[in-house]
């Protein structure tokens, strides 16, 4: 392109000079315009100005998904956790619970009347919390998988269950 203009530029040049293009006097400011303007040929290639104007056809990629977490270390069993359960006057609450395998459930009385907790499993007593007075917690970590049935052994329509799971490693 650069070529062509120097070339368009020198030829110009040249005839004003013998007198083809006008007249030996110094070149009028048209002229000069003349000199500086670039005519793009048939033959010569689309300049980048010009491929910018035509629009893109090509369609746009989709977003990429963001990267998943690299994975735990096998062997690293979960950190345990404590449950509350609320034992209302007339209910426990929640009444079913579900927990892993090292998990600790705390039953605290919020209600206005003395109850208990009584957890029954296959026959069996398997904790009896004793009475607790309005306030008062009783506290059970579950080594084992299971489900376990209690009730409050003062209000016999009192009843709840916790379902424990078998704790697994991180990363399975």
């Amino acid at each position: 392109m650069r070529i062509k203009f120097v070339f368009v530029a020198g030829l110009a040049l040249a005839l004003m000079g013998q007198g083809c293009v006008g007249t030996s006097a110094p070149p009028s400011e048209e002229s000069t315009v003349l000199e500086e303007a670039v005519i793009p040929s048939e033959e010569e290639p689309a300049t980048e100005e010009q491929a910018e104007a035509v629009p893109e056809t090509t369609p746009t990629p989709a977003p990429k998904p963001a990267p998943k977490p690299a994975p735990k270390p096998s062997g690293t069993t979960v950190k345990p956790k404590t449950v509350t359960v609320e034992i209302k006057d007339g209910a426990f609450s929640p009444q079913i619970v579900a927990i892993t395998a090292g998990d600790t459930v705390v039953w605290k009385n919020v209600g206005t009347n003395n109850h208990t907790t009584r957890g029954i499993r296959n026959g069996p007593l398997v904790w009896d919390s004793g009475n607790l007075a309005p306030g008062q917690t009783y506290s059970r970590t579950f080594a084992a998988a299971g489900r376990f049935g209690y009730n409050c052994s003062i209000h016999s329509n009192m009843t709840g269950e916790v379902i424990v799971g078998e704790a697994k490693a991180l990363g399975q």
